[in-house]
């Protein structure tokens, strides 16, 4: 019985669907960080080294925390497969993560890789109604919807280096970016590299303050039925990447079906397609064609 309580991880653990382990944490709550699991470092022979987490098809519903991570706080290494993620709250509003937080500085390591698996209908008083990000963030072919946050990030808030692989938003709100919220001088990565990355029904897709980059293998399109909107960053579309040694470029398709993008748009590789009907480039103080 985890409830009204926190799970300290200090060592290596593993949470999985075919262990006699936990697979599911509902109703937790925590005063401090991680509704249901904190994990930070662990000190053996006065050496300090992150712990390292690993989740895989569990279900974390209901659990609350005050300060960060409604569910998990990860201030060392967590992978994160196949899990689902549902009504998770943050309740202080200076802080963030309805669901998970994932944060990294001086002291603290912060790499979270979140591969599969649904988050939906959690909600932060301030960043990240599913995810507040300060770290190094990997998440691949994940569903949000009906996240929340009060303030920005209504499924994702990024204040460090995030990369969205193959991911869909659907139905995510908040006052700035209701899916996706990039701060100011931090990178945010969109990517479509196997299957198609789709938003619809946001309040407002992306808000990017740093850094953009929206990349999409050939074939495969980024689609953005809400607005894009660069308050003080750039966006950078397509460019090159490593394929086994071998340099290629991104030459897929990104759509923008409602879009208001702002300040520098770089187009790199591939193919913007600006459809809809009230679109599109609005405001664009520069926009560039390399190659």
């Amino acid at each position: 019985d985890y409830n009204d309580d926190t799970l300290a991880q200090t060592s290596g653990m593993v949470v999985q669907h075919n262990m006699n382990a936990i697979n599911a944490m509902p109703a937790n709550v925590a005063n401090g960080n991680g509704g249901a699991i904190s994990n930070n470092y662990v000190t053996i022979s006065d050496v300090v080294t992150p712990a390292e987490l690993s989740v895989s098809g569990s279900e974390f519903s209901g659990n609350t925390a005050r300060n960060y991570g409604g569910a998990i706080d990860n201030t060392a290494i967590a992978y994160i497969t196949n899990s689902t993620f549902t009504a998770n709250k943050q309740t202080n509003s200076n802080y963030g993560g309805g669901a998970l937080s994932n944060r990294a500085d001086a002291n603290y390591t912060g790499v979270m890789t979140i591969t599969g698996g649904t988050f939906s209908n959690n909600t932060s008083v301030m960043r990240g109604g599913a995810i507040y990000n300060a770290g190094d963030l990997t998440v691949t072919g994940v569903t949000f919807s009906g996240n929340s946050a009060d303030h920005s990030g209504g499924a994702i808030y990024n204040t460090g280096v995030a990369t969205i692989i193959d991911s869909t938003f659907t139905s995510n709100t908040s006052t700035r970016g209701g899916a996706l919220f990039n701060e100011g001088d931090k990178t945010l990565t969109v990517r479509a590299a196997t299957k198609d990355s789709v938003f619809t029904g946001n309040n407002e897709d992306i808000q990017n303050r740093g850094t953009l980059n929206l990349q999409a293998v050939e074939g495969q399109n980024i689609t953005f039925n809400g607005t894009v909107t660069n308050t003080s960053g750039t966006t950078n579309i397509g460019g090159t990447y490593d394929d086994n040694g071998t340099t290629k470029t991104y030459d897929g398709t990104v759509n923008f079906n409602n879009a208001v993008t702002q300040n520098g748009v770089n187009l790199n590789s591939g193919t913007i397609h600006l459809g809809g009907v009230n679109n599109i480039l609005s405001g664009v103080t520069t926009f560039t064609v390399n190659g």
